[in-house]
């Protein structure tokens, strides 16, 4: 008889997908579920990938140059999908989970034909500037069900992909930082109030808004920084900033040896001022690290921050609003530790444990 075995399909090789895949995977490992992960050689996060000691674990050489991507897309749609699903052969599938799609989804998911595919749809809506990719929009095509992190998105996505069926789960905590090596790259002072923008730099991030912002917070509190944590092109903000006092700029690929370090300290609250977006990963770093959010009422983010509760959100693109915000939280002390305590209540919602098996539901709903 066959083992069963949950396959994970991401081929990622930066950011948070790997880990909330490495999340995913070790929570059904622990849930009593054999799993299979087919991942990228070039992962950040091969050695997290190697150590879990799964069913099995299928490496593939995806690319790392743009000449490397053609080819080997090429080559992997054409040839190597299939060789994978000849390993695939000895076990009966009872699901391919996909908890980020990339270039290469679609192309394995294709392969293993007639498999019960469940697909994280993070961006239900590109991001400003985005183009809808191809391959993405494939692989929720063609798969059987659709994962969205956040309510607002369901009917949305139902309308995009009639007939399928699309549900609700919350992303996974990312807990996973700061358990190995640690590399410390901040340090905040502690007599401050310090201010945080952490992630991608991209036009919809709003970062002329923040640079803005925070001119008007240092004119009413003085007694405040901005660290700005991310890889992207900063020079379109470079001359806003270079007028700022107290402002701390790191801008390239930060380490996930260093994520902790931008997290940890005190009085620290994270500030989201996206014009756009689906949800955020970032915020929920934060959380895990029990600092306040401070977001813009889009998309998703609302689920995920509610207002007053866990931080503030207020309208995207708005100065006065954004600035407004954070100076209530920089001079209310009180408040902030109040939402501290609820962020540490709220993060028991999604717990590693409880998204596993309500994955595992759905997978099973599906097969009866």
């Amino acid at each position: 008889m066959k083992k069963e075995v949950i396959v994970i399909n991401y081929m990622g090789r930066h950011g948070s997908g790997n880990m909330h895949a490495i999340v995913m995977a070790k929570a059904l490992q622990e849930a009593g579920e054999n799993v299979v992960a087919v991942v990228s050689a070039f992962s950040d996060n091969i050695r997290e990938w190697e150590q879990l000691e799964l069913t099995k674990l299928i490496v593939v050489q995806t690319y790392q140059t743009k000449a490397q991507f053609v080819y080997r897309t090429i080559d992997f749609y054409l040839r190597e999908a299939y060789a994978i699903r000849r390993q695939l052969a000895q076990y009966t599938i009872k699901a391919v989970y996909c908890p980020m799609t990339t270039y290469w989804t679609y192309g394995l998911n294709r392969a293993l034909k007639n498999q019960n595919v469940i697909v994280c749809n993070h961006d239900p809506i590109p991001h400003s500037g985005d183009r809808k990719k191809w391959s993405f929009h494939k692989a929720l095509q063609t798969s059987h069900t659709i994962i969205v992190h956040s309510k607002k998105f369901i009917d949305y996505v139902k309308k995009q992909y009639p007939g399928k069926n699309v549900l609700y789960m919350p992303l996974t905590r990312l807990n996973v930082y700061g358990k190995g090596e640690k590399i410390c790259t901040v340090t905040y002072p502690t007599d401050k109030v310090n201010f945080l923008f952490f992630g991608v730099i991209s036009k919809y991030k709003g970062l002329d808004v923040l640079a803005e912002a925070y001119k008007k917070v240092k004119a009413v509190c003085p007694n405040t920084t901005l660290t700005i944590g991310g890889n992207g092109d900063f020079s379109a903000y470079q001359e806003k900033y270079s007028t700022l006092s107290d402002v701390t700029i790191v801008n390239r690929w930060i380490a996930d040896e260093e994520i902790e370090s931008f997290f940890t300290g005190e009085n620290i609250i994270t500030v989201l001022p996206y014009v756009d977006a689906t949800q955020s990963g970032v915020a929920l770093v934060a959380m895990e690290y029990n600092t306040p959010v401070i977001a813009t009422r889009t998309g998703g983010l609302p689920e995920q921050v509610e207002d007053g509760v866990l931080g503030l959100l207020v309208p995207p693109s708005n100065v006065e609003a954004l600035a407004d915000a954070m100076v209530r939280l920089a001079q209310d002390e009180k408040l902030r530790e109040e939402m501290k305590r609820n962020i540490k209540v709220k993060m028991r919602e999604t717990e590693d444990s409880v998204l596993a098996h309500q994955l595992i539901e759905i997978i099973n709903d599906k097969r009866k």
